[in-house]
């Protein structure tokens, strides 16, 4: 199914997204003292909810994005419910990920 903001602009209702959306970044954990902003390895939105993950799992933050659009409140601990259900599901996901770019991503021209 194709989700499109169009209907929006034109005021009908459009669909929400049912699927959660993942990300992976090469980020080091513990965060570096030269760079203490860029420790997220993993986040995942799903819904109203984004949580943000160290490589490792053992860090994380969880945010309502429609509430907190800074994303200055965590609450990870009063939704623990919220923040063991999407650790789970990048688990889950981190199952599904390649351990290395495949073959299938390369162009016959860059294989010259």
């Amino acid at each position: 199914m194709e989700l499109t903001k169009q209907p929006l602009f034109i005021g009908q209702e459009y669909a929400l997204r049912t699927k959660p959306l993942f990300w992976k970044f090469d980020s080091s954990w513990p965060e570096k003292k030269s760079t203490p902003n860029h420790w997220v390895s993993y986040a995942v939105v799903d819904q109203n909810w984004k949580l943000v993950a160290s490589n490792d799992l053992s860090y994380f933050e969880l945010y309502d994005i429609v509430a907190d659009t800074y994303e200055k409140n965590n609450l990870k601990e009063q939704h623990a419910d919220v923040t063991r259900k999407l650790i789970n599901s990048i688990k889950q996901w981190q199952k599904e990920l390649p351990t290395g770019p495949c073959e299938k991503l390369f162009s016959k021209e860059r294989q010259k």
